[in-house]
């Protein structure tokens, strides 16, 4: 997926959205395709929902850039749980980790609280 991101496929990409919000896609435009160079770092999956670790940086057109050296970045601590680690990723759309779902037993990035 990120690959295709950054390659401006935008198509292509929207098929990684869980099948329920890829008409989020729709209000995308070519001025916002990211540039820059990610790597994913591994996940953390309970049941049905994963934290996938991303590094490097990413810049969004006019939104500025967003870096992290960090895979362990937002994942769950002592003090909070996986499902609290999750959540705040869905509200808060931090670099990473990217929040993903299991659809029918096939993984999509969740963009959205469900």
């Amino acid at each position: 997926m990120i690959q295709d991101e950054f390659a401006g496929n935008w198509t292509q990409m929207c098929s990684y959205l869980a099948p329920s919000q890829r008409s989020l896609c729709s209000g995308l435009k070519s001025s916002t395709i990211p540039t820059g160079k990610i790597t994913v770092d591994g996940a953390v999956i309970s049941g049905n929902l994963a934290l996938v670790k991303v590094t490097g940086k990413a810049c969004f057109g006019g939104n500025g850039c967003q870096r992290n050296s960090n895979p362990s970045l937002g994942l769950p601590t002592g003090s909070e749980t996986f499902k609290q680690a999750y959540d705040k990723q869905l509200r808060d759309n931090g670099f990473s980790p990217v929040p993903c779902i299991k659809v029918n037993g096939k993984w999509y990035v969740n963009a959205t609280a469900q």
